[in-house]
């Protein structure tokens, strides 16, 4: 019985974790658009990217973790993920590739 406890405390906290951080990254990913049109400085949307990607690496580590499997493969696979976003039709992440900075 003390095992089927465990799995669903586990499950409760892989629901409310990506929840919250799909939400910041949502507003983090509109930031850099509205950053370069305001004319701000041009390191600022670069930490944000940053900030974009190790929140994603550390909510799909944690995920992995939940599921049984190691941290460092959700956090290959949110790399895997950012990478491709573009061919879902997001593009608040392509600025990353053309920044001077």
């Amino acid at each position: 019985m003390e095992i089927h406890k465990v799995a669903r405390i586990k499950c409760r906290m892989a629901r409310k974790t990506p929840s919250a951080g799909i939400l910041l990254l949502a507003a983090v990913l509109l930031y850099p658009a509205i950053a370069f049109a305001a004319g701000e400085d041009p390191s600022i949307p670069l930490m944000l990217y940053l900030v974009v990607i190790l929140l994603a690496a550390k909510l799909m580590g944690h995920l992995a973790v939940v599921l049984g499997q190691p941290a460092v493969l959700g956090e290959l696979l949110a790399g895997v993920l950012l990478g491709n976003l573009h061919l879902a039709g997001v593009h608040g992440l392509d600025g990353i590739a053309t920044d001077p900075g």
